[in-house]
């Protein structure tokens, strides 16, 4: 027995219209995968009872939809856990098994497992699944962990410019100041040194805020908090800092 695909009847056509809808509802909706709130477990969990009824409508291993039915397997690689992605692969690879040795009793749509090289196929897609989950999960990963490199090295530079551009400048400023100052003190010239020394003071709060200001952003780690979260926040303390009130929209 070689697993080939099934003729389409209107079951058939009635279930690439669900999958062709619960598709598009995904992509249109509201779902925020990164989020990994209960809602996202609820819609992968139905992808994966979608894909398992598509299975069992066409024939198991002789389904057209065999390879559609690995689609959770890399949902779960890419945004969840590899364990996640491993135990939907065992629970489908389980699910043929049991329908092709349960149903093969009373339908023929279902031939036994062991009949023809049914089994090596359930061996193969098993396998498949097992290494689709495993690669997708850690090709994504080293992905993530080079643009979370690249966007650290990043904000390296940036601080670093900072640094020189702000705080190196203000310091240099700070010390030419105070070396005038010192010369104005020597003269007996107050005024101008007291002048002088306020230029100093606000020279120095210039710079305690702009490194106030690098620390916070600093704080705001990325990956932890939801954009719309570090946005209010960077919002909060600029209205704090400022007197300006200020809202934000997401559209």
């Amino acid at each position: 027995v070689v697993p080939r695909a099934t003729a389409l009847g209107l079951d058939t056509y009635l279930l690439l219209v669900t999958i062709g809808l619960s598709t598009l509802l995904k992509l249109l909706g509201p779902l925020r995968w990164w989020e990994r709130d209960p809602t996202t477990y609820i819609v992968l969990g139905g992808d994966v009872l979608v894909c398992l009824i598509a299975l069992l409508m066409t024939g198991g291993l002789t389904s057209a939809f065999l390879l559609y039915s690995s689609l959770p397997v890399i949902t779960a690689a890419l945004l969840f856990q590899e364990r996640m992605a491993l135990i939907i692969a065992a629970v489908s690879a389980a699910v043929l098994a049991l329908a092709h040795s349960i149903f093969s009793r009373w339908t023929d749509q279902f031939a036994w497992v062991m009949e023809g090289n049914l089994l090596q196929w359930l061996v193969f897609y098993a396998i498949g699944n097992f290494l689709i989950a495993t690669v997708v999960y850690r090709t994504n990963l080293n992905i993530r962990q080079r643009i979370e490199q690249g966007a650290i090295a990043e904000e390296r530079r940036r601080m670093r410019r900072e640094l020189h551009d702000g705080v190196a400048q203000a310091l240099s400023y700070i010390s030419l100041k105070a070396d005038s100052v010192s010369k104005l003190v020597a003269q007996q010239q107050t005024a101008q040194a007291l002048k002088g020394m306020e230029d100093m003071r606000k020279a120095v709060e210039e710079t305690h805020k702009s490194i106030r200001e690098s620390l916070d952003h600093l704080s705001i780690e990325v990956g932890t908090v939801p954009l719309t979260e570090a946005m209010e926040e960077m919002l909060r303390q600029f209205q704090e800092r400022t007197g300006v009130r200020s809202s934000l929209e997401v559209c």
